[in-house]
């Protein structure tokens, strides 16, 4: 419950923070039932709070493991429209689901996270942004630590 609160409050922040401009994004990755959704805030060095559900497992085991992370973030701008991108943070599989039927509920330690990515603005206020996350976090069906790579689709939008 600490690690749900402590999350809860640095989205706040985040969100304070990000008043005068931040980026708000979704989108799937190839495996089933699996997306990202982020809210980013602006500048070359920034917060973002992410949460990403990890669909199917392609074992056929029913569990979904749900991770929300926590990261800084560092951009580049490489032309007027293209932005690279470089992040690591917190994760916290606290919020994932055990369908495997042996009991086990993760505890929601905290692991960690790093990704890079690219993000193409088609206006001003839309962007199409492909990333891609390692993430080392508790898993919901044993009591380990995952390791988990995806790579997300997303579609942004920025607010000023």
């Amino acid at each position: 419950m600490k690690s749900a609160r402590i999350l809860l409050t640095a989205a706040a922040l985040l969100a304070c923070g990000a008043a005068k401009a931040a980026d708000v994004a979704c989108g799937p990755s190839a495996r089933p039932q699996s997306y990202a959704v982020s809210l980013r805030g602006s500048g070359w060095l920034a917060p973002e709070i992410e949460f990403v559900s990890e669909g199917r497992q392609p074992d056929h085991i029913p569990n979904i493991n749900r991770v929300l992370m926590l990261n800084a973030v560092a951009t580049a701008n490489l032309t007027d429209r293209l932005q690279g991108f470089v992040k690591a943070g917190l994760a916290s599989s606290r919020w994932s689901t055990n369908g495997s039927g042996n009991g086990y509920r993760s505890p929601g330690r905290f692991g960690y996270d790093v990704g890079a990515g690219l993000t193409y603005w088609l206006t001003p206020r839309w962007g199409l942004r492909l990333e891609t996350l390692y993430m080392h976090h508790q898993q919901s069906d044993v009591p380990q630590f995952e390791h988990f790579t995806q790579t997300v689709v997303q579609v942004v939008w920025r607010w000023r």
